[in-house]
């Protein structure tokens, strides 16, 4: 689960760079601060038991999704940011409904992220 979702943010990432290669030159360090605080809510999930963590990832990740969505809608008439704003709900939306997914136990919940993929 957790490599393909990591796929995902590598590939999102990728492809917001190539929307908004102003981004290439954010403080580094921003970065690495993202990162250590990602691994210390990574590190607080993997101690839950797995319907646990999977309900935890849904809502952490459900007010993020209807904010992109929101952010894409109002974004649709911009052509300099649009694009990145609609990828950005893609994504999000694709991460949610794969969560939704798993926790409904279904065995093709992968589907939902590799056509996200495809889809890049």
């Amino acid at each position: 689960m957790f490599s393909l979702l990591f796929k995902v943010e590598q590939y999102t990432a990728k492809a917001l760079l190539k929307l908004l290669p102003e981004l290439a030159s954010l403080d580094e360090a921003l970065p690495e601060q993202l990162r250590m605080q990602a691994q210390k809510e990574v590190d607080s999930w993997l101690k839950l038991p797995w319907h646990e963590l999977l309900a935890a990832l849904r809502l952490w990740v459900e007010p993020y999704q209807q904010k992109y969505a929101k952010w894409a809608d109002d974004a649709e008439s911009n052509s300099e940011y649009g694009a990145a704003f609609r990828l950005l709900e893609r994504h999000e939306t694709a991460i949610y409904l794969y969560l939704q997914a798993l926790e409904r136990g279904e065995k093709r919940a992968a589907l939902i992220l590799e056509r996200f993929l495809g889809a890049l």
